[in-house]
């Protein structure tokens, strides 16, 4: 990647090619921001590939509509397999944007106005993941968060299980918690927050937190058959079993320590 990017900054001198130590996207992000030099940004990740003509909606959109700060289109998920050699599934509207729509936060791809983001100030490097929906939440404060109905992009990716391994290994989870510590005070954004995580995170924290202090004894056979029904439904759905159980009973003790 590296090397294709260095060929096109020597193609095009307007291209500035920054390289960082630091790793997660917020780094990569701010190392962007201090260095752009336009009136919009584009944050996009190494794994999407633009779909021609979407930055003109967004320029259409910004140029109609003063309120917007930030635009995002329509993403596309194609899924590979394990071993990334072949496509198995193809999400078309990933975020279901099928109409114009004022959003509270996009995911990791859009387009912002440049003035904007030297008004939020840089992406929070604590978060290695949901830094997308921390700025969103910055971002709303100077105007409104467009999603236009227009395809922006096709995003390569693979099964939320096959990557389960390596998020935990990243400290993934952790940055749940560093986000809801984070808005503490706020508890509308704090809701909306929790509100996406999977329905079996605060139960099965919950359930650990009795268990580990021995408060309710009985709590113990309520465990058992939380993770018992869990595993019926692992094997009902056909998804990877050991990642359901990382997710649901290891990856809550990471949302705690966050």
């Amino acid at each position: 990647t590296s090397m294709i990017i260095m060929n096109y900054s020597q193609k095009y001198s307007n291209l500035i090619f920054c390289r960082t130590d630091k790793k997660g996207p917020s780094a990569a992000r701010n190392i962007g921001l201090k260095n752009a030099k336009c009136e919009y940004t584009f944050f996009i990740d190494g794994d999407v590939k633009l779909e021609a003509g979407f930055i003109d909606h967004a320029l259409n959109e910004f140029q109609s509509h003063e309120q917007t700060c930030a635009i995002a289109g329509v993403l596309s998920d194609v899924v590979y397999n394990s071993t990334n050699d072949k496509i198995i599934a193809y999400i078309k509207d990933r975020y279901n944007r099928q109409v114009r729509k004022n959003v509270d936060r996009f995911g990791g791809i859009f387009i912002v106005r440049s003035s904007i983001a030297c008004r939020v100030g840089l992406w929070d490097e604590m978060l290695f993941s949901h830094e997308d929906t921390d700025y969103a939440v910055r971002l709303k404060e100077f105007g409104n968060l467009v999603a236009l109905p227009h395809k922006m992009g096709d995003h390569h990716t693979s099964l939320y299980e096959d990557r389960m391994l390596r998020m935990l290994r990243s400290g993934y989870f952790a940055s749940y918690g560093i986000f809801m510590r984070k808005y503490y005070g706020k508890p509308i954004v704090a809701y909306k927050f929790a509100s996406k995580m999977s329905f079996m995170y605060p139960i099965t924290l919950l359930v650990t937190l009795y268990l580990t202090t021995f408060i309710i004894p009985i709590a113990s056979y309520f465990m058992l058959l939380v993770i018992l029904v869990d595993i019926g439904l692992a094997i009902k759905e056909g998804k990877s079993l050991i990642s359901r159980m990382l997710a649901h009973y290891v990856a809550p003790f990471q949302v705690l320590y966050g």
